[in-house]
């Protein structure tokens, strides 16, 4: 493993023992750590125990298929991304549009090329690195916010609220919780409660 990389935490998936084996051999070599499992369903409860950081997906499995293992798994993705590569020997085209549709990032055919294998894990390890950067400082920014004693609310061009800081609550007597997803107008008197919309909607639009 070179130093711009790190240790991976990778669910592989395939029906297939020996692909699996080779897989692991693999990917052990490049320092990373594997999960294995070997139909979809078996990778949707590996998805949910174990928490992998990238899945590498076989398409022609019992149980589960690749493609319905990955629309499941993205749907159970809500906080951060986990890159799925498709792993598999069909190469058609409608194949490849079908498996990016299904939640896929990335299409390998089979035989692999391990090469190409190890390039794609290293450009989604910095896509990775850039997400955990995000986060961080994400963290960081609501530490700060929530030490503030002044209400500090972010609401979309809807005007839905989509974040507030602890203050909100001594503020306005509402749990953050509470708030997010609400229009923020729920926080005013009339008549700015009924006009706040359109004030959105013409700052939107350029106005003051």
């Amino acid at each position: 493993m070179t130093p711009m990389t790190k240790r991976l935490r990778i669910l592989a998936v395939d029906d297939n023992r020996t692909n699996l084996h080779i897989l692991q051999v693999f990917l052990k070599k490049l320092g990373h750590e594997i999960i294995l499992a070997e139909n979809g369903q078996e990778a949707l409860d590996k998805f949910e125990s174990e928490r992998p950081d990238i899945i590498l997906l076989d398409i022609m499995m019992p149980v589960m298929d690749g493609f319905e293992a990955a629309r499941r798994i993205k749907a159970h993705t809500t906080e951060r991304w986990v890159p799925i590569i498709f792993l598999s020997a069909l190469n058609r085209d409608e194949n490849l549009l079908e498996g990016l549709e299904a939640g896929g990032d990335d299409y390998l055919t089979k035989p692999i090329n391990f090469i190409v294998l190890e390039a794609k894990l290293r450009s989604m390890q910095r896509s990775l690195d850039l997400q955990q950067q995000s986060i961080d400082a994400l963290n960081r920014l609501k530490t700060i916010s929530d030490a503030v004693l002044e209400a500090i609310i972010t609401i979309d061009t809807k005007g839905c609220i989509r974040s507030c800081n602890l203050a909100t609550e001594r503020v306005f007597g509402w749990l953050p919780e509470e708030l997010e997803g609400l229009n923020v107008n729920v926080l005013m008197h009339e008549p700015f409660h009924s006009a706040h919309d359109a004030y959105i909607s013409n700052y939107v639009q350029g106005g003051p």
